[in-house]
């Protein structure tokens, strides 16, 4: 099985496994809290979690001192667009606004800690084969 063809599934199943998580924690806990947009919020960053590896793993078939500064391009970029998310959608459901941004920043935390812990035993491999 190909690299990004792992990454894709275990990001597959990581995110089910938030799903069903989530779904349980809105129907009992954290009733009161729910939001629709939610479900937004974890398929885009799952999306966007298996673009960035895909480009990563790309990217790591080039020149080391290229990858570097791309990946904190990219990684900026990333960031960027959370915020104007963040933003945009605080701003225009302001009474949503702190069960959005803990439900963010939740699954933000998630899904960093999912990429650090997938990403790095692939290029740890990819050190050694060089």
């Amino acid at each position: 099985m190909q690299p990004i063809t792992k990454i894709l599934v275990k990001n597959l199943i990581f995110t089910l496994i938030i799903a069903v998580v989530s779904f349980f924690l809105f129907k009992t806990v954290f009733s009161a809290n729910y939001l629709s947009v939610y479900w937004l919020i974890l398929i885009g960053m799952s999306v966007l979690t298996a673009l960035i590896h895909f480009l990563l793993i790309k990217l790591s078939t080039q020149s080391h001192s290229k990858f570097s500064s791309r990946f904190i391009l990219i990684t900026g970029i990333k960031m960027i667009f959370y915020l104007f998310f963040i933003i945009s959608y605080s701003f225009l459901n302001p009474k949503q606004a702190v069960s959005f941004l803990v439900s963010f920043i939740v699954l933000y935390i998630a899904y960093t800690a999912f990429e650090v812990i997938i990403i790095l035993p692939f290029f740890k491999h990819q050190n050694r084969q060089q």
